[in-house]
């Protein structure tokens, strides 16, 4: 079976000529950056499904059902954990096959100089009726579930307000936008709720308490009383009892606000060395980049210990790895297009405690309860930077860039 790969100069579109479109839109070279690694093997699978659906002869491959030993990557099974630790080389494979290097774009910001599609596709072909049956597929595949029990599906439908939406997940429905933008955007949705199912309910179900709070203290301030808020304090201590913003009858406060960015800018920094955080923290970008590189690109930590990158592990242990995991999806959404100024709101996960998923979620739920879950503890991370990530950072002027590679906030914008 053929694979198709990039090159420099661009991938021919013709093994895929006159594929339904969700097999066109999977076929862009696009997938091979190596923010999308975590969600190969889910690409793969839904890849089989729909080539399998459209009773196609055996033929090409996209570069994502390729392993970076080179041979073609594993058919999962059902109740198959996808292990939380990038393959083996992820970045140094991914940079490789997307054959690209930054330039500047009209705005300023560095973009990929070459379209990162393999035919000129309408956006009408990311529409959700050539996916979300796939989709749903994969879910029950999943065996994924709401709080309640009631098995998770991806449903078509209008646009619904925020909190209408966080309730209608929470009873097992996820509202896909029917067609256009929304449905290119809903697709990476789906994309990060079948990889990291737990942490997205943990963000679902953060969401509705806190929006649960507010209306209530909404409701209760609009009879008066000093009892009333009382009641409304003691109902939102039980999920937030230092949150600072939850009794406030108006805006949606610095959880919600935090919860938001991650869900769709986040990214997870699994076994992330307490120096490297505080490099980050500090914005000390040379230090951590390019100082730093060669252990972040898989040599030695700063212990000395071989960083091990094995994909071999039993499935659900934690793989320890240094490389960002991109878990928002509007974030997600961007690597088909990536850009220098692109950025990521990293969330650093010192100690997960078992899978990233599992462990993530937890943490987020302890942030919550003692009122740490802010913006701030999100830290920006221009992610073209990562090494590896973009073929230009191999140059440390990369990182002189300031309209990028900011230097520290004032003590007076930290909150």
């Amino acid at each position: 079976m053929a694979i198709l790969a990039s090159s420099g100069s661009g991938v021919s579109a013709s093994p895929f000529a006159g594929l339904p479109p969700l097999l066109q839109r999977l076929a862009s070279p696009a997938w091979c950056h190596p923010g999308f690694a975590p969600y190969w093997p889910l690409l793969r699978r839904l890849w089989h499904m729909a080539w399998n659906e459209a009773g196609c002869p055996e033929g090409p491959l996209p570069v994502f059902c390729v392993t970076p030993q080179g041979g073609v990557g594993d058919q999962m099974t059902p109740g198959t954990q996808i292990p939380d630790g990038l393959f083996q080389g992820a970045s140094a494979v991914g940079a490789q096959a997307m054959g690209a290097s930054s330039t500047v774009g009209p705005d300023g910001a560095g973009r990929v100089s070459r379209d990162a599609s393999p035919v000129d596709l309408p956006l009408s072909t990311w529409d959700t009726v050539h996916w979300l049956p796939f989709m749903n597929r994969l879910a029950a595949w999943r065996g994924l579930r709401a709080p309640d029990g009631t098995p998770l599906r991806f449903m078509a439908g209008s646009d619904v307000g925020a909190v209408d939406y966080e309730r209608s997940v929470a009873s097992g429905q996820i509202p896909c936008k029917l067609e256009g933008a929304g449905a290119r955007h809903d697709f990476h949705n789906a994309l990060v709720w079948l990889r990291f199912p737990r942490l997205k309910s943990a963000i679902n179900q953060l969401h509705c308490r806190q929006a649960d709070t507010g209306r209530r203290l909404r409701e209760t301030s609009l009879h008066g009383g000093d009892g009333a808020i009382g009641e409304v304090s003691r109902y939102s201590n039980e999920a937030f009892s230092h949150d600072a913003d939850a009794p406030k009858a108006r805006g949606r406060g610095a959880l919600r606000d935090a919860l938001t960015l991650l869900d769709e800018n986040g990214a997870l920094w699994p076994a992330a060395d307490p120096a490297w955080v505080a490099l980050l923290e500090a914005r000390q970008w040379t230090a951590l980049f390019v100082e730093r590189r060669q252990m972040l690109l898989g040599g030695k930590s700063l212990e000395g210990d071989a960083i091990q990158m094995d994909c071999l592990r039993p499935p659900g242990t934690f793989l320890g790895s240094h490389v960002p995991v991109i878990v928002g999806h509007g974030l997600l959404e961007k690597l088909h297009q990536p850009y220098k100024s692109m950025t990521a709101k990293l969330l650093p996960c010192s100690d997960p405690r078992g899978s990233l998923d599992w462990g993530t979620a937890r943490r987020l739920w302890t942030l919550a309860r003692e009122g740490e879950l802010r913006p701030a503890l999100l830290q920006p991370l221009p992610i073209q930077g990562w090494p590896g990530w973009d073929p230009a950072n191999a140059d440390p002027a990369f990182y002189r860039d300031e309209k990028v590679f900011r230097g520290p906030r004032p003590a007076c914008d930290v909150k």
